[in-house]
């Protein structure tokens, strides 16, 4: 039975969750600090204690919150109030199994409004004018600044790298002459992969490893954000439509797809368990419906003779085996399109 021993108030159980979710499930430091922030956000202003927290006020707080308007005059989006009513949600369950509440007040509360899967991506001759001026920026910029910023905005796009991936690589990261990046520190198995760097990049990765230490940032600037923020201005000055690093990974899934390599081979490129959610967040539906109708005409076909496929069996087993043997714009390179 539910014993009240005393008043427990929401603070403290804010800041011992934080504890929990750093110390007992290992959560990455940003992620962390991100759940409390969200957390500590919704719950701001509430003087009460813990167990005086009832449903009302949890439904009037996720209100408060979804009708929230930016300073851009915009309403918050969906998926943001969405995915802070989930949190919310496995915080107070959390209490409940600490016994310090009878039963989660927020458990009936009903999200409104749907996830928003996928961002806007560049078209294809967009995206060539983008990489052709993010590599004039990476080989030409007025400063280191600029060269590792337009380094970072590449890293996105031809490896397909979350922004976080990029930011906490570290020289030793850098392997076999440039030519391969391993992503070791993610938060799932899945996202632990070795990356092939296409050789148009490899001299721009050892140029950014120069004379640091193996356990040196590969990075001197690291501020959250900075990612995006530099693929947006490469927009700008290439005169596209302005997106952000995770459009990027989406682009790069999307222009695999496209270019027949096999979904087990995209999906660990960007470090999803399943090919699923690739499909659901990141590839555009056409490039996925475009490779299935490939497939199709492929079995279909006469069947070839066995000698005829040792080597396109030897390449399905290189993406088998190395998850990345894609660059989207190896070819567009190789024809000097991206010349600065």
């Amino acid at each position: 039975m539910f014993k009240k021993a005393f008043a427990r108030p929401l603070t403290k159980a804010l800041e011992e969750y934080e504890v929990f979710m750093r110390d007992d499930l290992g959560n990455k430091l940003t992620s962390t600090k991100t759940t409390a922030a969200r957390l500590t956000q919704f719950f701001l202003g509430y003087d009460g204690s813990l167990e005086d927290l009832d449903e009302a006020e949890c439904a009037r707080r996720y209100d408060t919150l979804r009708n929230h308007t930016t300073v851009q005059g915009k309403r918050i989006a969906d998926t943001t109030h969405l995915n802070t009513l989930a949190q919310v949600k496995t915080f107070l369950t959390w209490c409940t199994k600490k016994g310090w509440l009878k039963a989660n007040p927020a458990a009936n509360i009903e999200g409104k409004g749907r996830y928003r899967h996928g961002k806007p991506q560049l078209r294809v001759d967009e995206a060539r004018k983008w990489m052709a001026t993010a590599l004039k920026v990476a080989n030409h910029g007025q400063t280191e600044g600029e060269k590792e910023g337009a380094l970072k905005a590449i890293l996105t796009l031809v490896l397909g790298l979350r922004e976080s991936e990029v930011l906490n690589r570290q020289v030793r990261d850098v392997d076999d002459g440039g030519r391969l990046l391993w992503i070791a520190d993610t938060k799932t198995e899945a996202g632990r992969r070795t990356l092939e760097v296409p050789k148009q990049i490899v001299p721009l990765l050892l140029r950014q490893v120069g004379n640091r230490q193996a356990m040196d940032p590969l990075f001197a600037y690291r501020t959250r954000g900075i990612g995006r923020k530099w693929v947006q201005r490469i927009c700008r000055r290439a005169g596209v439509m302005v997106v952000g690093a995770q459009s990027m990974r989406g682009l790069h899934a999307t222009l695999a797809v496209k270019a027949g390599i096999t979904s087990h081979a995209v999906a660990s490129a960007l470090g999803h368990t399943s090919f699923s959610t690739t499909a659901r967040s990141y590839a555009k539906p056409e490039a996925v419906a475009g490779a299935k109708q490939q497939q199709a005409m492929t079995v279909l076909a006469p069947p070839v003779p066995a000698n005829e496929n040792a080597d396109e069996h030897q390449d399905d087993e290189k993406l088998h085996n190395f998850p990345h043997n894609f660059s989207p714009f190896s070819a567009a390179a190789s024809k000097g399109r991206l010349a600065n």
